[in-house]
């Protein structure tokens, strides 16, 4: 048999994978990508898209994990309602579906912020 290449799964039906898709879309001056939660997990999203070029804007309640995404280039906020406001798309590296409802939908949460995320 012949060799063949391995198929990537492309996102809705666009035929491409993923990292194909983040490394044709790192343009210069490109608006940030929001991230909520800069635990463990939401650190290390935060690095790999900084380092694809992305701007990242962030929250944590923790002002320690905050402070690490400046060290890593990013931009700390004070709150998810201004993740929204800076941002429109938005990640959520959060523990647990009552943390998502009130960062979300609480008092000062990701909905407040104006415009709205996608």
């Amino acid at each position: 048999m012949g060799h063949h290449e391995p198929v990537r799964p492309g996102l809705a039906g666009q035929g491409r994978g993923v990292e194909d898709r983040l490394e044709h879309e790192d343009v210069p001056g490109a608006e940030a990508i929001g991230l909520i939660g800069i635990g463990l997990v939401g650190s290390v999203l935060a690095e790999h898209l900084l380092a694809r070029g992305s701007g990242v804007v962030g929250y944590d309640v923790d002002a320690d994990r905050r402070r690490i995404l400046e060290e890593l280039g990013g931009t700390a906020v004070s709150g998810s309602a201004e993740v929204g406001r800076r941002c429109r798309r938005v990640f959520l590296s959060l523990m647990t579906t009552d943390i998502v409802i009130q960062e979300v939908e609480g008092p000062g949460g990701l909905l407040e912020g104006t415009p709205s995320p996608r």
